[in-house]
């Protein structure tokens, strides 16, 4: 099996569907993190090291889904 080169990034997930259920599970996540963490804060209470953890998680993940994302673009 060959490593993909950075010009066919794209077959990596071929699949538009699961492409698609990748990045709304990613959104998804997101915006509940950081409704937790607005809600936190609101209440003036510090985050609990669950929320410090998903955050950081959710922020790493944002390469590998943005490159997948961009691999996966057209361009005009």
């Amino acid at each position: 099996m060959s490593n993909p080169t950075p010009n066919d990034l794209g077959i990596i997930v071929t699949n538009a569907k699961v492409r698609k259920g990748i990045y709304g599970g990613y959104v998804i996540a997101l915006i509940t993190a950081g409704a937790a963490q607005v809600a936190y804060s609101s209440l003036e209470l510090g985050q609990p090291e669950w929320l410090v953890a998903t955050l950081a998680v959710l922020a790493y993940l944002g390469i590998p889904v943005g490159t997948l994302a961009a691999a996966n673009a057209t361009t005009r």
